[in-house]
C-alpha cells in the first residue's frame, strides 16, 4: 500500500455542498471533516518526506507556509528579486469594501469589481502568464464571475484569454475546489470585511472551521510567480482574542506578511546558527566587494539553501545581478556532490540567478586573478541585466533607465580595458591569505589534505599539487559517501591502488566500466 499526499492540505469535505443550499457561507456551523485525513490515520506507517520545493519562482510564495505550516523543513530556493511589484506576495487593500452576509447583494461587491479590474490589467500586462482567482466561498465566487463577465462584454478583444480549452485556462474557484491547480499568478480575494455599519464580524466561513489553516495553505501555495491578496480589511481588524480556530489567526499573519515581507512571517521562524556563521573566506570576499563600492548581502534566502553573497544592481532596488557561491559551511554541509554541484545550481539558474563560483584554494593561490574574474562577472551582470527576462516585465518606467545605465557602464568598462587597467588592487603581487589564521600560516608549506581541514580552510595544498597516492584516503572517504557505480581513474597505478576501496565498485582507467552501462 502506497499513500501519497500532503496532510497539511485538504482532505475531501462537504462544506461548500452544504453551504450552496442556502447561499450562506458565513455560517456558525462547525464542520469537523477537514480535520480528518487518511494521511493522519496512516501516520504509523513508514514514511518519506519530499522536502525540496522548486515550483515557486519567488521564495516568498512558499516562505510563509514553510515557516508556519511545515516548520521550516522544506528546502526552498531564493529568487534574484526582492519585494517587487508583480512578483512574490502582494496585498491590495480595497479601502471602501464592505461585506454583506445576509443582505443583497451578498458578498463584497466592491472587492469583486476591483478583482475584475485586476484580471484585465493582468491580461494587458502579462498575456503569457496564466491566471486564476480564488475565493473563500461560493457567494464571492459568483460575485467576481458576474463582474468579470460584465467586463468581458465591454472588452471582447480579450476573449481569447478566457478560452476554456487552453492548458492552464483561466478560472474563478472557491478554495474547496482549487486544490491541485496551479497558475503563474493567483488573485486571492478574502471577501470578508466590515458591514455597512462598520462592524467587523470574526466569522470567516470555511477558514473558521476545524482545519481552516489547511484551507489557507491550499490557497496561498497555488502560484508560480505572484500572489495578489485582495482584501477590505487590515490585520488590526482581526481580533484574535475573539477567535478560537487557527485559520483566521493565520490569515492575519499572512496579511501582515503580504504587506511587510519576511520580518513578519512568524514567531516560529528559526534560523540554524550553522548557516548564519560566515566563514573567514566569505568575509574576505564580502569585504573586498564593499571596498570596491558594490552593494552586497550575505546568506540570501529563507531556508537552508542560501546564496552566500548576492550583489545588488547599483540603481534598481531589490534586484540581484549576481549570486556568488563559495565553498563555505553551507557548501560543505550538503551530503552529496550531486546536491552541491549540480541540482542546487540547476534550480537556482531556473530561478533566474546568474552565478559565479569561487573556490577558497584558488582565491588563496591567485587572488588577483580571482578578483579580476569576480569584478568582471559583476560588471557583465549589471550590463546584461534585462528587466522582464522570460517575457516578463517589472516596470516600464525603470526599463529605459536601465538601458541608459548599462550603456554608461559598458563604456566605462571598455575604457578601462583599452587602458589595460581593468581593475586596481592593492599589493597585487601578494596572495590574499587574510582568511587563514596565524596558527595555520605557521604550518609547513604543504599541509596534509584531509576533508575536515578542507572544510575549515586549514590547507595550503591544492589537489593538483598533491601526489595521487597521498589522496587515496580521501578517495576512499568520497567513495564511501557518494557510493558511485564505478570510478574513472586516468592513472593506472592509482587504479590498482583503489581496487581495495570497495569490492562492489568497478575501477577502470579506460573511462567505462565493463558491463556497467552509464554510471555516476
Amino acid at each position: 500500500l502506497i499513500i501519497a499526499g500532503d496532510r497539511h492540505q485538504l482532505p475531501p469535505t462537504n462544506f461548500f455542498e452544504v453551504q450552496s443550499q442556502d447561499d450562506d457561507f458565513d455560517s456558525d456551523e462547525i464542520d469537523t471533516s477537514a480535520g480528518n485525513s487518511i494521511l493522519d490515520e496512516a501516520i504509523f506507517l513508514p514514511n518519506r518526506e519530499l522536502l525540496w520545493h522548486y515550483r515557486s519562482r519567488h521564495e516568498n510564495l512558499i516562505a510563509f507556509s514553510n515557516s508556519n505550516i511545515y516548520k521550516n523543513n522544506l528546502v526552498t530556493f531564493p529568487a534574484p528579486l526582492g519585494k517587487i511589484e508583480n512578483w512574490g506576495v502582494e496585498y491590495i487593500y480595497v479601502e471602501n469594501g464592505f461585506y454583506n452576509g445576509k443582505n443583497t447583494p451578498k458578498g463584497n461587491p466592491i472587492e469583486a469589481e476591483k478583482i475584475a479590474e485586476m484580471v484585465f490589467t493582468h491580461i494587458k500586462d502579462f498575456p503569457n502568464r496564466s491566471l486564476g482567482v480564488i475565493t473563500f466561498g461560493v457567494v464571492q465566487e459568483e460575485a467576481i464571475e458576474s463582474a468579470i463577465n460584465k467586463k468581458r462584454k465591454e472588452n471582447p478583444e480579450y476573449e481569447s484569454f478566457f478560452a476554456e480549452d487552453k492548458q492552464d485556462a483561466f478560472f474563478v474557484k472557491s478554495l474547496e475546489n482549487v486544490q491541485g491547480d496551479e497558475r503563474d499568478t493567483i488573485i486571492f480575494g478574502i471577501g470578508y470585511g466590515k458591514d455597512l455599519n462598520g462592524k467587523m464580524s470574526m466569522r470567516f466561513g470555511p477558514l473558521s472551521m476545524v482545519g481552516g489553516e489547511r484551507r489557507l495553505n491550499v490557497a496561498i501555495t497555488r502560484a508560480k510567480y505572484n500572489v495578489k491578496l485582495v482584501g477590505s480589511i487590515l490585520p488590526t481588524d482581526i481580533d484574535t482574542s475573539r477567535i478560537s480556530q487557527d485559520g483566521p489567526k493565520l490569515l492575519k499573519k499572512y496579511i501582515e506578511f503580504a504587506m511587510n515581507g519576511w520580518e513578519n512571517v512568524s514567531e516560529n521562524t528559526e534560523t540554524d546558527d550553522y548557516f548564519e556563521l560566515s566563514s573567514p573566506f566569505i568575509d574576505a570576499v564580502y569585504d573586498f566587494l564593499l571596498e570596491n563600492g558594490y552593494k552586497v548581502e550575505k546568506n540570501v534566502g529563507f531556508s537552508d539553501c542560501k546564496i552566500d553573497l548576492a550583489v545588488k544592481h547599483p540603481d534598481l532596488e531589490d534586484v540581484y545581478v549576481l549570486g556568488i557561491q563559495c565553498d563555505g559551511e553551507s557548501y560543505c554541509s550538503n551530503r552529496t556532490s550531486r546536491d552541491r554541484d549540480r541540482l542546487k545550481t540547476d534550480i537556482l539558474k531556473l530561478m533566474g540567478w546568474k552565478l559565479h563560483k569561487i573556490w577558497s584554494p584558488s582565491w588563496s593561490k591567485d587572488c588577483v586573478f580571482e578578483k579580476q574574474k569576480l569584478i568582471k562577472a559583476i560588471e557583465n551582470g549589471i550590463i546584461n541585466y534585462k528587466e522582464g527576462e522570460n517575457d516578463e516585465k517589472i516596470e516600464d518606467s525603470q526599463s529605459s533607465k536601465n538601458i541608459e545605465i548599462s550603456k554608461n557602464r559598458r563604456e566605462e568598462l571598455e575604457n578601462l580595458e583599452k587602458e589595460k587597467i581593468l581593475f586596481h588592487f592593492q599589493n597585487e603581487e601578494k596572495e590574499d591569505k587574510s582568511f587563514i589564521s596565524e596558527e595555520d600560516k605557521s604550518k609547513e608549506e604543504i599541509a596534509e589534505f584531509t576533508f575536515e581541514e578542507y572544510k575549515t580552510y586549514k590547507t595550503k595544498a591544492l589537489i593538483s599539487e598533491t601526489a595521487i597516492f597521498d589522496l587515496i584516503p580521501q578517495f576512499e572517504k568520497i567513495v564511501e559517501t557518494e557510493k558511485p557505480s564505478f570510478l574513472i581513474v586516468l592513472d593506472s597505478l592509482a587504479s590498482s591502488s583503489l581496487d581495495n576501496v570497495n569490492k562492489t565498485i568497478q575501477i577502470t582507467d579506460s573511462g567505462i566500466a565493463p558491463g556497467s552501462g552509464i554510471g555516476n
